[in-house]
């Protein structure tokens, strides 16, 4: 079991060789909406989708923060 955690965190956040974002960024995207910018607004400035920023929002992406 313990091995299956390592290689999970070695994967996930920007440890991810696919993710768009560091942990920088998500911190900023979170910040951003926190302050009431709006979801489209943060995906144009990120360049990706709105889905994108809203499943961040819930936490069902880039949960380990």
């Amino acid at each position: 079991v313990k091995r299956t955690e390592e290689v999970k965190l070695k994967t996930t956040g920007e440890n991810n060789p696919n993710s768009k974002f560091t942990n920088e960024d998500i911190k900023n995207i979170l910040f951003l909406l926190k302050q009431g910018v709006m979801i489209k607004d943060v995906s144009e400035k990120y360049n990706c989708n709105r889905n994108t920023i809203a499943r961040i929002k819930s936490n069902k992406t880039y949960k380990n923060r």
